[in-house]
């Protein structure tokens, strides 16, 4: 299971709720928002602000692209606006944003109150809220951007829907000392009766009660700073990047049985290419190298199990693969994936492994029962009209240490079965984020309303049917490093000649 971005957790059937990959923007201000009259509207991150959002919302590729040329290189962004496709993505699944208000503007280490900005913003689509932090080179007279953030954050009381205008003050309130020790004690009760690993949790559950004592959260009065702070106490203990605590605004109908499928799943899946980069082929020595980039692992149905548009999302994924199956030899890009839902890694790995059922992996609780079991395919159940790149051709996988999860266990699974012919890694490892969260617990409802404190603890731990371990705290090892002054892509194409060469030279013996 993933850890959702910005963009694909509504796709995952929970909508409003957000689990960021981040503690928090980099930028924050400890006092009160104000109005955009209040502040200069020469400042350069506010300038530059602006000039972003009209490319934004334009939802249109190529004006983001060239206004990215000049101004902002991805490698500053966040998760979500981290390549043209996810940027685009973004634009089309909010329908773009609209400016609410810029706030105080707060300081770089050097003082600098021009080169930094924090910005409200609300979807166009939906009556979702977002806040941008963004930062400029304000000595350059161009101000490109060095770091950009962009998140969902908490609707503002007096934003609020009138009719659940009382539901904002009360959850919104400030947090008081008797709020502050029910929530504790609720975050350990949650995490007592489901964490996978019961002894690292006592000692979760003994760090967050201590703190609470000590004094350590005194400070905190707002609900969503004070989510992330939790969030990190307990990641710092566990070493397990799954876990969660979430403050947020709960959809309207929370707790009311719906059995409906989520509307426009398919095409809210095409307006993020599936989850994929738009699949290349390069001539490189008289070879077809192929490139397929996934950034993350999006559902093949609707968690309601009605499968309106199943064989689409499937027939879709199986589209694009196609579009590389008759390569020499493939890059699979996995540096920005996150991860996603382990059915869909199982799903696309039957494209890439002999024909199956290959069983792959099984999620096992803290009782050691195994409770959800993934293999791939037979060629014969997928998608008429697809195409596999099979079992036996070079493949080259590329990761990162932004690699997690999902996109862990694929390169992983790949790694255990021999299949990949070399891990290509930016690092050593990558995340070494295993354990899934397969449900989230609400907690503190009467103090705040149903749904505002939600919080997620693995409950399962992955077992992989080869190794019968898994990638948590140590990730996927590279079986080869690339230097920082080069380029993965590059480096990969090479080795991916080498291994055709090689290839050849073996069928010639043979011969």
């Amino acid at each position: 299971m993933a850890v959702p971005s910005y963009l694909l957790l509504p796709l995952f059937a929970l909508a409003c709720v957000y689990l960021l990959v981040n503690n928090g923007l980099f930028c924050r201000s400890q006092t009160q928002a104000r109005g955009p009259s209040s502040l200069s509207a020469d400042s350069p991150a506010l300038q530059q602000f602006h000039a972003w959002l009209e490319a934004f919302n334009t939802l249109d590729r190529d004006t983001l692209a060239a206004y990215h040329a000049d101004h902002f290189p991805y490698d500053v962004a966040s998760d979500d606006v981290a390549n043209i496709d996810r940027e685009v993505g973004l634009s089309r699944h909010t329908g773009g944003f609209l400016f609410v208000q810029a706030e105080t503007p707060c300081e770089s280490e050097d003082g600098d109150r021009n080169g930094m900005m924090r910005i409200l913003l609300r979807e166009k689509k939906r009556p979702q809220y977002a806040r941008v932090a963004i930062q400029v080179n304000s000595t350059q007279a161009d101000h490109p951007v060095t770091k950009f953030e962009i998140g969902p954050t908490t609707t503002p009381v007096r934003y609020a829907p009138e009719e659940r205008k009382k539901e904002y003050e009360k959850a919104l309130a400030p947090l008081t000392q008797e709020m502050k020790r029910k929530i504790v004690a609720e975050l350990c009760e949650v995490v007592r009766e489901q964490y996978v690993f019961p002894e690292t949790g006592d000692k979760i559950i003994s760090q967050l009660q201590a703190n609470e004592i000590g004094g350590d959260y005194r400070g905190y009065m707002d609900s969503e700073d004070w989510a992330k702070r939790l969030t990190k106490d307990m990641v710092a203990v566990s070493n397990d990047k799954h876990i969660r605590v979430i403050f947020s605004t709960p959809p309207p109908n929370l707790g009311a049985v719906d059995e409906r499928d989520p509307p426009g799943l398919f095409e809210a899946l095409k307006d993020i290419n599936f989850g994929f980069g738009a699949p290349l082929i390069e001539a490189v020595g008289g070879k077809k190298i192929g490139i397929i980039r996934i950034d993350g692992f999006v559902p093949l149905m609707s968690m309601s199990r009605k499968r309106a548009d199943d064989p689409k999302i499937h027939k879709a994924i199986g589209d694009i693969i196609s579009h590389v199956a008759d390569t020499d030899a493939l890059l699979m890009d996995l540096r920005k994936n996150g991860g996603g839902v382990p059915e869909t890694v199982a799903y696309i790995l039957s494209y890439f492994l002999d024909d199956g059922p290959v069983h792959l992996t099984n999620f096992v609780d803290r009782d050691g029962v195994v409770r959800e079991s993934f293999s791939t395919l037979p060629a014969s159940e997928l998608p008429s009209d697809t195409d596999r790149f099979g079992g036996s051709k070079p493949l080259f996988v590329l990761t990162s240490e932004h690699t997690a999860s999902g996109g862990e266990e694929m390169a992983y699974n790949l790694q255990a079965l021999q299949r990949a012919t070399a891990i290509v890694g930016t690092h050593n490892t990558t995340a070494g984020a295993a354990n899934p969260v397969m449900r989230m617990s609400s907690i503190c409802d009467e103090d705040f309303g149903p749904g505002w404190w939600r919080v997620g603890i693995p409950d399962m731990q992955p077992m992989n049917a080869i190794t019968k371990g898994n990638w948590e705290g140590v990730g996927v090892k590279s079986d080869v490093v690339v230097e920082r002054d080069q380029d993965p892509v590059d480096v990969a194409t090479r080795l991916a000649l080498k291994a055709l060469e090689a290839v050849v030279e073996v069928t010639v013996q043979a011969n």
